[in-house]
């Protein structure tokens, strides 16, 4: 065995070795999130509500799959841990200083961090994996980043001691989707709440499109588009729940929530936007015809959970060097 491969599988014991002391973890402190949570079914509903979610983009993004499950785990247990005490570690002195009924610290600096906390490890991912030989799906970057805001949730509306108010059929039809989406009220006001697992998987996808193909004018808009559209809805929402009741929201909360679509725009936008990139990846990814080759239902079935290796470096390389060709054609 070469010293290469040595090292090779001394970073992946240690990942294995550092997930199963997170997960330990996790599995510790369980107990006390389903207390917070008004006991083990209301903690199942808001799981098996927010799991509906990644377990679609999983299902959706079979044949482009390109990271295995330690990297999905890892994403959870970022989301769940790293995240959430970083965003109360930068908040709670704002908050405390300006106050619960300050727009500042509600509805910007508090949405302004949790976003870009948990786009972090998203951004890491896309900077690490960054080379002309290989290159994860857009679809399995989504599906990152959405697992990242589950943990994010599942760690915060622990703490605040709350519940998912959605359902399959809450907000039809987006909530077929995204059954764990809410609603925000206040007096006359109403906004549809797309909720941390579709913020962050919508700017995981801006952010993967412009960083992918960044040479390609149309994808460098992708990014901030995405980021923009997010830190204008979580900040409206804030902004509507700590609004007083029968208090005219203002004029800028407004004009947002017209922009906005109602807090609808962030699951348009996540919905089209990942089919259309996984439609165009699928294509690239596309086997050529083989009569003996598995059918597509077989193929589907084996990488839906656990990708093969073999599978996973091909895809990986397809699409490193059709990003290339793309890149370059765009001069």
């Amino acid at each position: 065995m070469s010293n290469e491969s040595r090292r090779t599988r001394l970073r992946g014991a240690l990942a294995w070795v550092g997930l199963g002391f997170s997960t330990f973890s996790l599995l510790l402190v369980l107990p006390t999130l389903i207390d917070q949570s008004d006991g083990a079914g209301s903690f199942a509903d808001d799981l098996g509500l927010l799991l509906w979610t990644p377990l679609l983009i999983l299902a959706l993004c079979a044949l482009t799959r390109t990271l295995g499950p330690r990297a999905l785990i890892g994403a959870l247990l970022a989301g769940f841990f790293g995240t959430v005490s970083m965003a109360t570690m930068v908040g709670r002195p704002i908050i405390e200083r300006f106050g619960t009924d300050s727009s500042f610290a509600i509805a910007l600096w508090v949405p302004l961090t949790e976003e870009l906390l948990k786009l972090a490890p998203v951004a890491l991912l896309l900077f690490l994996c960054r080379n002309r030989e290989r290159r994860p799906s857009t679809g399995d970057i989504v599906l990152y980043g959405a697992v990242i805001g589950l943990g994010f949730t599942v760690h915060e509306n622990a703490l605040l001691g709350r519940n998912i108010d959605g359902g399959w059929f809450g907000h039809l039809p987006f909530s077929l989707f995204v059954p764990s989406l809410t609603s925000a009220t206040n007096g006359a006001q109403s906004m549809l709440v797309g909720g941390h697992m579709v913020y962050t998987a919508l700017a995981a996808l801006g952010l993967a499109v412009t960083m992918t193909y960044r040479r390609i004018r149309w994808a460098r808009l992708a990014a901030p588009i995405a980021f923009g559209v997010v830190l204008l809805e979580h900040a409206t929402v804030n902004q509507l729940t700590s609004t007083p009741e029968g208090a005219d929201l203002s004029a800028w909360a407004q004009a947002s929530s017209m922009l906005t679509l109602g807090g609808h725009l962030s699951v348009v936008l996540l919905i089209t936007g990942l089919g259309a990139v996984t439609w165009h990846e699928s294509r690239l990814l596309q086997p050529r015809t083989d009569p003996a080759a598995p059918s597509v239902l077989r193929r589907w079935g084996a990488n839906v959970f656990r990708p093969a290796r073999a599978d996973v470096a091909r895809r990986a390389a397809v699409l490193a060097h059709s990003s290339a060709t793309a890149n370059r054609r765009s001069f």
